[in-house]
Parts: C-alpha cells; structure tokens; sequence
C-alpha cells in the first residue's frame, strides 16, 4: 500500500516545491539593505558634483557675456534695457521700432505699418497680426518682430505711446 501511495506523494510534494518557488526567489532579491555594491559611489558622485561657488561663478560670467552682446546702455545697465519710454507723437510722425522692440499706445490714434512682404505688427493682446493700415487699439501690446521697418502711423496730434527698445521717429 506504501508503494501505491509513492507516486502521488512525490507529485504532490514536487507540485509543492514548484509552488513555493517563486517566494524563494523573491525572498533571496531582497536581501539586506546596504549589503550589495551601490550603483553609484560616494567618491564618483563628490567627483563628479560642482560646488555651489563654481556654478555662481559660471552663472555670473555668462550673465556677463549675455550683457555684453546687448546693444546701447544695456550692457553697463540692465535696468536700462527693461524701462519703457514716454513718446509724444503728432499728425504725421511714423515710430519705427527695431527688431524686438514693443510699444503700446497709450492715447490718441494710429495705423499700422506693415513691411514690404505685407508682414505686420504682432498684436500681443489680440494675438493677431496687423497689416499696413490696420488700425491699433489702445493699451494694446505690439512688438515688432524684425529690423524691417514696421512700426505706427499717427494719426492725431498729442498720441502718447509707451515703447521698450530701439526706434526712430520720422515725420511724412
């Protein structure tokens, strides 16, 4: 009777074995904390770190470069660069603004004006684009994209606008 039972026994003690396995794996991966090689060291990682003074010092010598390519003042003074300008303009004057300049008319009236491949003036607040002969609305703000002489027409005498960067102001 023993050697019927043999058989049966062996399978379902094999089957046990089988079933047992995959903890014994998983328990033999975790292991000790700390007990295995790490994936990084100490000594490579403080070898390969910067020290916070490097990185204000490389900071401040690109913040320096960065100042010296700007144009005008702004180079000696950063505040310069970022303050907007009152203008007073009358019946005929044009503003022409430079790559990247913005302006925002304050009062009074004006057309825009547009370059020679019919691009305009990038309303900001509109999120439009202004052709030559568009008018622009107050306390909108535009930027002239390129140096391609886009800029305002006015209309009225006493038009005050607000402008931040490089322009010239003609009269028709």
């Amino acid at each position: 009777m023993i050697r019927k039972r043999w058989p049966s026994l062996m399978i379902l003690f094999c089957g046990l074995l089988l079933c047992l396995q995959p903890f014994r794996i998983s328990l033999a991966a975790i292991g000790d904390a700390g007990s295995s090689d790490p994936l990084i060291t100490l000594s490579y990682l403080e070898s390969r770190l910067v020290s916070k003074e490097e990185i204000q010092v490389m900071v401040s010598e690109q913040i320096k470069m960065a100042l010296a390519a700007l144009p005008g003042d702004a180079a000696t003074d950063p505040a310069a660069a970022a303050e907007w300008e009152i203008l007073v303009l009358w019946q005929g004057d044009r503003l022409i603004g430079a790559g990247g300049t913005e302006m925002i008319l304050r009062a009074g009236e004006a057309l825009a004006i547009g370059n020679t491949e019919n691009e305009g003036v990038a309303d900001l607040t509109e999120g439009s684009d202004l052709k030559t002969g568009d008018t622009v609305q107050r306390n909108h703000h535009l930027l002239i994209p390129r140096p391609d002489g886009r800029g305002l027409d006015v209309l009225v005498d006493n038009t005050y606008v607000m402008v931040k960067g490089a322009y010239t102001v003609t009269t028709n």
